[in-house]
């Protein structure tokens, strides 16, 4: 076997492909992953770079660099999301609290009917009720516009959050696999690997929970829209803009997507743990086969 030729002036590593692999190198930290390939000489020869080297260093950077850029997108989309959460949510309030048609039994009187000499329940409508309906309408207009303006900003920032989350969750458990196989597993390693995958699945949720708490937020318009229109009268203006509210918000809300690819639900959460599930059965299966 040929012997192993050392450095030269630009700081690469030359050995005879009898002699592969190089030696290791001394590393401290996560610089231990490995040495990368860089290429094959034309004489069969590999050049590599060592542990430590500029080029490792720059890859490990800017692996940092992607990894707290994820954490930023993602607290100003979960910030973001959140704030139109709780937009769509004081709408909702106003709606039960301030157009003064009621759903519970206090606000029920009785009234005759002109046809009739029945007495009927009816509800107590306030007299700026149909007006506070139409500025009701303006508001959801102006927030419906908000969620497509918040799609163009962030679609493609959540597309990269879900896709770093997956990608971060892999490489963390393909380095524990592989250490563990090759008895190169220690306690730094594992709680690095860990918490790295961690930190990627929290962030993904947080985002994912706002953008699922913003859809629900607008489904418990429509079903509040829906329950108050049955108690007023058929034939009153009121109950035509209450229709109109639901058939506004049911029509015109679109759900936040990661630039169309998905829906951003609280469903993708189970997609993201099914990914991964995959990954490791077919890195189980493909470990008892030898190649």
């Amino acid at each position: 076997r040929a012997t192993f030729k050392g450095l030269n002036k630009y700081g690469t590593c030359f050995a005879s492909q009898s002699s592969w692999p190089p030696p290791r190198w001394p590393s401290h930290g996560h610089l231990e992953y490995g040495i990368p390939i860089r290429g094959r000489l034309e004489d069969g020869r590999f050049w590599v770079y060592p542990n430590g080297t500029l080029s490792h260093i720059t890859v490990i950077g800017l692996s940092d660099i992607l990894y707290y850029y994820v954490f930023l997108i993602a607290l100003v989309v979960y910030n973001s999301a959140l704030f139109l959460r709780n937009n769509f949510r004081l709408l909702k309030n106003h709606l039960s609290d301030y157009v003064s048609v009621g759903a519970d039994d206090n606000k029920i009187t009785l009234y005759k009917s002109a046809g009739t000499d029945l007495i009927l329940p009816r509800p107590v409508i306030a007299a700026e009720t149909l007006g506070r309906l139409i500025e009701t309408s303006t508001i959801l207009n102006v927030l419906f516009e908000c969620v497509d303006i918040f799609n163009t900003l962030f679609g493609a920032a959540i597309l990269l959050i879900c896709f770093s989350t997956v990608i971060g969750v892999l490489n963390a458990l393909n380095i524990l696999l592989i250490a563990g196989e090759k008895n190169n597993l220690t306690i730094d390693m594992v709680l690095h690997c860990l918490c790295k995958a961690f930190s990627f699945l929290l962030w993904n949720f947080f985002v994912i929970s706002a953008c699922g708490l913003l859809k629900k937020e607008t489904e418990l318009i429509v079903k509040l829209c829906c329950k108050i229109q049955h108690l007023l009268p058929q034939v009153s203006q009121e109950r035509k803009e209450f229709l109109n509210l639901a058939r506004q918000v049911s029509r015109r809300f679109r759900t936040i997507s990661a630039c169309g690819f998905f829906d951003v639900d609280f469903s993708l959460i189970f997609s993201i743990f099914s990914y991964v599930g995959t990954y490791i059965v077919v890195l189980i299966q493909f470990s008892h086969i030898d190649f």
